[in-house]
């Protein structure tokens, strides 16, 4: 838990010392991989916006969702295949002048672009943390481009707002709140087998 709160936590300060700031917009392909949470999850921190883009995207589809974001960032997944997504995010960002920095997971960064890893590393949690204090996020703010799902032709992207998964959390949590205010006398069973235990059921 501590890894997984750290590294989204340090990696932020770090976009925004690239000069990325909050607002800015950033592709993403990359697989199903740690670093695919992890990365989101520091540009949500930093007020970036994550642009969700398929791995098997090429010049067609990147060319179009770049320059329907207006993208300024790119990060790039170098072991996803035997296709060279560093290579391709270099060219593409040639094309695009507005793509700055092109960040790379799980792999060797080029002379183009940056590691991942390498920018979690060079900050501490506390630093990062004192870092990220100023800056501010609203609800009425872009969280994430979605890709629209039944479009033929060139991908679309859907903005999907802060308010929309605050409203969610919210209402997700209710329950559990509810649970907790009823006390420990009138909970469900939290076990059905001997040595086998398992949490109750939400009631909605």
């Amino acid at each position: 838990m501590r890894t997984s709160t750290r590294r989204p936590s340090a990696s932020a300060p770090r976009f925004s010392s690239l000069g990325l700031a909050p607002g800015d917009r950033a592709p993403f392909q990359m697989g199903t991989v740690i670093d695919t949470a992890i990365a989101p999850f520091g540009c949500f921190k930093a007020g970036l916006v994550p642009v969700c883009t398929l791995p098997q995207h090429r010049e067609i589809e990147m060319g179009e969702l770049a320059r329907r974001s207006e993208a300024t960032a790119y990060f790039v997944q170098a072991d996803f295949s035997a296709f060279d997504l560093p290579g391709f995010a270099a060219r593409l960002a040639s094309d695009h002048p507005s793509i700055r920095e092109i960040i790379v997971a799980r792999g060797v960064a080029g002379s183009r672009a940056r590691g991942f890893d390498a920018l979690i590393e060079s900050v501490s949690l506390a630093q990062a943390r004192t870092r990220l204090a100023g800056v501010t996020i609203g609800t009425e703010d872009v969280l994430t481009f979605q890709l629209s799902g039944g479009t033929t032709g060139v991908p679309k992207i859907i903005p999907r707002f802060h308010a929309e998964y605050s409203g969610l959390r919210a209402r997700l949590g209710a329950p559990a709140a509810h649970e907790r205010a009823r006390g420990p006398a009138l909970r469900a069973p939290s076990s059905t087998t001997p040595g086998r235990s398992r949490a109750s059921s939400p009631r909605w």
